[in-house]
């Protein structure tokens, strides 16, 4: 920028040098336009400069963005996670529970209404374990 107010007091070697040193071709004929085209360089150069200041800033307001979703993501996950866990254990201990005869299920070829609890721990306290699960399955059905 302060480049910019110091133009028009160069000389035309230096005007020339700083078109070289930004890879741009002297097309001008005259001082004036030597002027003119080194200014529009440095403008352009400014412009440049602040756009990608500006995207780079861009960019990292968007990674944080990213990172904070992929967290809030991560973190429902392990609480749906965590939910699931705690209802399967809950679905452990019933099942643990019935298959102790604590409750049971009604048994194959039997119902519910008219079989007392204690009919039913009978019946089922001598299925084996593939028995009982398949008397359970068939309960939950």
């Amino acid at each position: 920028m302060d480049q910019l107010g110091l133009i028009p007091t160069l000389s035309i070697a230096e005007l020339r040098k700083i078109l070289v040193d930004n890879d741009i071709q002297n097309t001008s004929s005259s001082k004036e336009e030597l002027i003119q085209q080194v200014s529009d360089t440095l403008l352009t150069k400014i412009m440049l400069d602040q756009l990608q200041e500006e995207s780079n800033k861009e960019l990292m307001e968007a990674k944080a963005v990213s990172k904070s979703l992929e967290q809030s993501r991560v973190d429902t996950k392990l609480e749906d996670d965590r939910r699931l866990r705690k209802q399967q254990d809950l679905d452990y201990v019933e099942t643990v529970q019935i298959d102790t005869c604590v409750v049971a299920p009604p048994v194959e070829g039997t119902s519910v209404e008219g079989t007392s609890v204690e009919e039913t721990v009978s019946l089922s306290g001598n299925l084996s374990p593939a028995s009982l699960r398949a008397a359970r399955l068939q309960y939950y059905e």
